[in-house]
């Protein structure tokens, strides 16, 4: 005998329900985690650059984001919506730095254009 169309809803439906109710105790928290929310791997704020002020961008992003440049060597920077060359991460300071966001190359392509190569950081500064 198979089971009527209302048991195998009711059954779906329940099956759901528990492993919504599963899948939200497994994130939802415990001891020893942070409290808080979680960092961006693809933003750098200004809060985060604090102890780093003395540094130049690109200092500060190999000791908070080193993966950055694991994935290019060069990549684009757009400063306040310029288009720059990866050589102004040493001239900017962290301490002037807003944010800084990172793009893979298909977003970098996607938002700055299809010349990006090599993926992108948007560098947002301070308004002083």
């Amino acid at each position: 005998m198979y089971p009527s169309r209302r048991q195998t809803n009711l059954t779906f439906v329940a099956a759901l329900g528990l492993a919504a109710m599963v899948g939200g105790c497994a994130t939802g928290g415990g001891e020893g985690e942070e409290s808080g929310p979680r960092r961006d791997a693809n933003l750098i704020t200004a809060e985060e650059l604090v102890p780093f002020a003395n540094l130049s961008a690109r200092e500060a992003i190999e000791q908070l984001r080193p993966r950055w440049f694991q994935r290019t060597d060069s990549p684009l920077v757009v400063q306040d919506g310029s288009h720059m060359t990866s050589s102004l991460l040493d001239r900017i300071r962290a301490s002037d730095v807003e944010s800084m966001r990172y793009f893979s190359v298909a977003d970098a392509r996607v938002r700055f254009g299809q010349t990006v190569t090599e993926g992108a950081i948007e560098v947002t500064t301070r308004r002083r």
